[in-house]
């Protein structure tokens, strides 16, 4: 993968009108798939994965080197399969070391901040019921998990002001994002259902945690955001054989106050949303 950047900046203090950027890096994959179990996919594979810095994030007007490529290697093994009548899942299990993670360090500009490794495992799946026994009428279940069991720093970073520990835990990766819903269609086109979203605790950038006392209490920078959980609905019609489609989905119904954020302070999260529409196919 080769990959060039060219930043034009009008005259200034900079001194300068035009930056170019240039990364190459090879970037290997290897995958298998084995489908000797009908209607089944066992997978697996590893690859090289690369992430050079962002012009509007990483490169100053005056260098253009503020932090170095992010390289990783990838690993997943997993499986997908519709083996039993009216069930459909998906599962994989994950491993990423990444050489020199980017992360903020809270001058406005953003750092390598040494090796890190995540680990996890993800689960999809849905169960048709209409499908099981037959009729037309079909309730649903469906759902998903991912546990990140794994997410840290793997050594010391810069400088301790960082706020960079071998061992902890990443910025925003929380351990465990989960959905399930209920649902149910019908044979005109009908379709609804109702669920609820989960994630669990996550903590801040490194910077917030080295914060003296008084500046953590007084930013919102600092401290965890606690988990929270959400219910979410949506109904959709599409007449059979008609090219339009009715809509109708909620967010937040219960309208739960949570903490979104505190890359700029607290944040809250969205409040209800109650959204509305037509679409057309064409």
């Amino acid at each position: 993968m080769s990959l060039d950047t060219t930043i034009l900046q009008s005259g200034g203090g900079a001194g300068f009108g035009e930056l170019r950027n240039t990364e190459t890096e090879a970037l290997p994959g290897f995958g298998v798939a084995w489908n000797g179990i009908a209607n089944t996919t066992v997978f697996g594979g590893v690859h090289k994965g690369f992430a050079p810095p962002r012009p509007d994030r990483d490169i100053s007007g005056f260098g253009i080197d503020r932090t170095r490529p992010e390289l990783s290697v990838n690993y997943e093994v997993g499986v997908r399969s519709n083996y039993f009548k009216g069930v459909h899942f998906e599962s994989t299990l994950f491993h990423t070391q990444v050489d020199d993670i980017v992360i903020n360090n809270g001058a406005g500009n953003f750092i390598n901040g040494g090796e890190s490794e995540q680990s996890g495992l993800e689960f999809a799946g849905r169960v048709d019921f209409g499908t099981i026994f037959d009729t037309a009428h079909n309730i649903y279940l469906q759902g998903s998990y991912t546990n990140v069991f794994t997410a840290k720093f793997k050594k010391d970073g810069l400088e301790a002001t960082d706020g960079i520990v071998d061992g902890d835990r990443l910025p925003y990766a929380p351990k465990h994002i989960a959905s399930l819903s209920i649902g149910y269609q019908h044979p005109v086109g009908f379709d609804a259902r109702v669920g609820v979203d989960y994630v669990s605790r996550q903590q801040v950038d490194t910077f917030a945690r080295a914060l003296p006392p008084l500046d953590a209490a007084l930013s919102g920078l600092a401290g965890d955001i606690p988990a929270y959980t959400l219910l979410n609905a949506s109904a959709n019609f599409r007449p059979v054989g008609s090219k339009a489609s009715y809509f109708l989905s909620g967010f937040n119904l219960a309208d739960r106050e949570y903490l979104a954020s505190r890359v700029d302070g607290m944040a809250v999260g969205r409040g209800r949303q109650v959204v509305a529409g037509i679409r057309y196919d064409f």
